[in-house]
C-alpha cells in the first residue's frame, strides 16, 4: 500500500513539473516575441530620431537663411524709406514747378501777339507789324519778318496740339515764309507770305504791290480753319472764337471775292486772322498744360 501511494505522489509531481516547464517555455516565447517587438520599435524610434535630427539641421539652416533675408529686407526697407523721402522731395519740387508753369502761357511767351480790338492799328507779333503791303514806314522787310514769325507760331501750335495736315506744309525759316499746298494728285502750289523782292535793294521802298499776297492770305485762312477745327476737338468749353471762319471766309469777309486793290478790307482780314491766331495760341497753351498735368 505504501508503495502505491509513493508511486502516485511521484507521478503527480512529474505532471506539475511538466506543466510548469511548459508554462515557462510559453512565457519565454511570449517574452522573446515582446523583446523582438520592442527591439523593432527601438530601431524604428532610432530611425525617427535620425530623421528628426536631419530635419532639425535643415530647419536650422533655413532659420539662418530666414534671418539673413530678414536682415537684407531691413536694409532694403531703410534704403526704400530714403528713396521715398527723396521722391517726396522731388514731387514737391515738381508740384511747385508745375504751379509756376501754370502761370505761364508758353506760346504767347514766345510769340507776343498783340491785336487792337478796334482794328485801328496793325496787329503786332513780337513787335513786328502784320500788314498787307508797305505803307509809310512799314516796309517789306518788316512785313516779311512779321509773317515769318506768324508762320513759326503756326508751326509751333501745330506741333503742340498734334495737328497733321495731309495737304498743307509750313516753311517759316526762309527770307519769305511760305505755305505749300499738296493736292490729292500730287501737284504743289506755293504761297509766299510777303514779297520775294530784295528788301535791302534801293528799289524795295518803291515796291508796294505783291500780287501773291492776297492768294497767300487765302491759303493761310484755309490752313488756320483746319487748325482751329482740330483745336476745338481737343479743348472743351473753350472761349468763343473772335471771328467765325471757314475755308474761304473769316468774319464777314468772303476772301474769294475781295479785290487785290481793296487795302481796307484786306487790313480787316489780317486783323481777323491775327485775332483767331491769338485765340489758337492761347488754346494750344491750355492744351499743353493739361497734357503735362495728366
Amino acid at each position: 500500500v505504501e508503495t502505491n501511494i509513493d508511486d502516485t505522489s511521484d507521478s503527480s509531481d512529474d505532471d506539475i513539473l511538466v506543466r510548469a516547464a511548459t508554462a515557462f517555455r510559453d512565457e519565454i516565447k511570449i517574452l522573446t516575441t515582446a523583446c523582438e517587438q520592442h527591439e523593432n520599435e527601438l530601431h524604428y524610434l532610432q530611425s525617427l530620431q535620425q530623421q528628426q535630427m536631419v530635419l532639425s539641421q535643415q530647419l536650422e539652416l533655413k532659420e539662418d537663411g530666414i534671418w539673413e533675408e530678414r536682415n537684407a529686407l531691413e536694409l532694403e526697407a531703410k534704403a526704400l524709406d530714403n528713396i521715398i523721402a527723396q521722391l517726396g522731395t522731388h514731387c514737391l519740387r515738381a508740384q511747385k514747378d508745375l504751379e509756376s508753369l501754370s502761370m505761364v502761357k508758353l506760346h504767347p511767351a514766345l510769340f507776343d501777339l498783340v491785336v487792337d480790338k478796334r482794328g485801328l492799328r496793325y496787329p503786332l507779333i513780337n513787335e513786328l507789324r502784320l500788314a498787307f503791303r508797305p505803307k509809310g514806314d512799314v516796309k517789306w522787310k518788316e512785313i516779311n519778318a512779321a509773317w515769318s514769325q506768324a508762320a513759326q507760331l503756326l508751326l509751333f501750335v501745330g506741333a503742340s496740339v498734334d495737328f497733321r495736315s495731309r495737304q498743307w506744309r509750313i516753311v517759316p525759316l526762309t527770307p519769305v515764309a511760305k505755305l505749300m499746298f499738296i493736292s490729292p494728285d500730287g501737284k504743289r502750289a506755293v504761297y509766299s507770305l510777303g514779297s520775294g523782292h530784295d528788301a535791302n535793294s534801293p528799289d524795295s521802298s518803291r515796291t508796294t504791290r505783291a500780287p501773291e499776297m492776297s492768294m497767300s492770305l487765302r491759303a493761310l485762312n484755309c490752313l488756320l480753319d483746319e487748325m482751329i477745327r482740330h483745336a476745338l476737338s481737343l479743348v472743351e468749353h473753350s472761349p468763343k472764337l473772335p471771328y467765325e471762319i471757314s475755308r474761304h471766309r473769316v468774319g464777314t469777309y468772303d476772301l474769294s471775292r475781295l479785290s487785290e486793290s481793296d487795302d481796307s478790307s484786306w487790313s480787316q482780314v489780317i486783323h481777323s486772322i491775327a485775332s483767331n491766331l491769338q485765340w489758337l495760341s492761347d488754346r494750344a497753351s491750355e492744351y499743353t498744360l493739361e497734357v503735362t498735368v495728366i
